[in-house]
């Protein structure tokens, strides 16, 4: 726009004028951030954010003569300094929080939980990053929001994030998220999601042409009313009883369709209970996180698939 256009030749003028360096701007920027970081740690809360705002403007002045994104700043500026490149990036809570959930999912991705049932199966930090950006195109950044909360990084966060209420309403949230992510993807005709709009029934038709989805089908069957819950008892109960169902967790098929079992039933019990037991918090927490992220993953490469497939039949 003409306003930008003006913003830009000023600011490349004020450089030209004043004769400064990149170098020189990029040593400056360093600086005011680990000043920053200082203060925060002294607790000189009220000069932390008047510095915080010296930071914005003298990036903004270092896009508009750059021509660089937020992002392409920080690898400008800290290019051989991962700690300081995040440092500036969570001066915004936005990025902070995708980085944090990045590392939730990067940590999920790259344990070896699933090896013993297909070591073939991964999911790159480049299929992460997809995802997440797909998340926050469609509106769905709580995902983001809720993953960061898993992250405990320094004492005020520890504090924070290890609350009871606060991991509830984490978990509580990406299991949501999940269920959104299939309903958004469903409406671009990427998964068969079928007609209801519950996460069982929609599930349920989203692996509905996998090698294992009998499995799930036959737990759902056999076992009446396994993914219902009756209460927080019946919830915990339910859960080890699936974490720790040998057949399940003795090949691939087993494992995968233990993560959509799991997730179905922690969706269903997390959002019509409050779960004050310890063992929801304790035993039972990682290990339905690690479930409903396995189904992310399982479900964003199926859609991913089946775009390939779409886009391959639009071209031949």
């Amino acid at each position: 726009c003409a306003h930008l256009d003006r913003l830009v030749k000023h600011a490349r003028m004020v450089k030209e004028r004043f004769d400064l360096d990149i170098g020189n701007i990029h040593e400056f920027l360093r600086w005011l951030v680990d000043t920053f970081q200082d203060y925060e740690r002294r607790e000189r809360y009220k000069l932390s954010l008047a510095l915080k705002n010296d930071i914005f403007h003298l990036e903004d002045f270092y896009r508009l003569i750059s021509g660089k994104t937020r992002d392409e700043t920080a690898d400008a500026v800290w290019e051989n300094d991962r700690y300081g490149r995040r440092a500036f990036r969570h001066l915004i809570l936005k990025s902070k929080e995708r980085d944090y959930a990045f590392d939730v999912l990067n940590r999920i991705a790259t344990e070896k939980s699933w090896n013993h049932a297909d070591s073939s199966w991964t999911f790159s930090e480049s299929d992460i990053n997809a995802l997440l950006d797909y998340c926050e195109q469609e509106g769905l950044g709580l995902l983001s929001t809720a993953l960061s909360g898993m992250m405990a990084i320094g004492d005020e966060e520890y504090r924070q994030n290890s609350r009871q209420v606060q991991k509830y309403t984490n978990i509580k949230a990406v299991l949501n998220s999940y269920e959104y992510l299939i309903k958004s993807l469903a409406r671009e005709g990427l998964l068969n999601a079928g007609k209801r709009s519950t996460l069982t029934p929609m599930v349920n038709s989203v692996v509905s042409e996998e090698d294992w989805a009998e499995i799930f089908r036959e737990r759902t069957q056999k076992q009446n009313g396994l993914l219902n819950v009756n209460s927080e008892e019946d919830l915990l109960n339910k859960l080890y009883m699936l974490l720790d169902d040998q057949t399940l967790n003795e090949s691939a098929d087993g494992f995968w369709a233990q993560a959509f079992l799991v997730t179905c039933l922690a969706r269903n019990g997390t959002v019509h209970l409050y779960p004050t037991d310890d063992r929801y918090y304790g035993d039972l927490f990682s290990p339905m996180l690690d479930a409903v992220v396995h189904a992310m993953f399982y479900t964003w490469k199926l859609a991913q698939a089946n775009r390939a497939a779409q886009e391959t039949g639009d071209e031949g």
